[in-house]
């Protein structure tokens, strides 16, 4: 049975729930997560359910970021290789702005960016939403053949 879902991380949660007298939590994660402390009584049993695998920038992609990019930011070990890929392919961070979903992720990928924003909540339509007015506002040129550059 769910008996509540979070909508800002683990942390968040797990006093409501206390709160509410749970005692057990399933918690999904990443491979990767940030550890936490149960309020006293509280068992929490944390299961990955995914992994991120690192990449490298398609060549495609490093074009593109020279352009004004808006990039889009779901967890912090992606902002931390986004940046680490960017300075080996020397992108002037100044072109690129990063829409993040929360504030950990923002300060993993570090400094020198045209801009970071963060969702208003961690969820992907925020995150959506918060792209596509950074696009409007004049972070992304769009030629009238919709080509960015």
């Amino acid at each position: 049975m769910v008996a509540a879902c979070g909508s800002g991380g683990t942390e968040e949660l797990l006093p409501r729930l206390a709160t509410d007298g749970r005692t057990d939590v399933l918690r999904p994660a990443g491979a990767e997560h940030v550890a936490i402390e149960p309020p006293k009584g509280m068992r929490v049993v944390t299961v990955v359910v995914y992994a991120a695998r690192p990449l490298s920038l398609p060549i495609q992609g490093v074009e593109t970021f020279r352009h004004r990019a808006v990039v889009l930011l779901h967890s912090a070990v992606a902002a931390e290789r986004f940046a680490e890929q960017c300075d080996a392919q020397e992108i002037d961070r100044s072109e690129v702005s990063l829409a993040c979903l929360g504030q950990r992720i923002a300060d993993a990928a570090g400094q020198a960016w045209r801009e970071i924003a963060i969702a208003p909540r961690p969820e992907d339509a925020a995150l959506l939403a918060l792209a596509a007015r950074m696009c409007q506002s004049g972070a992304v040129r769009v030629d009238a053949n919709n080509t960015i550059g």
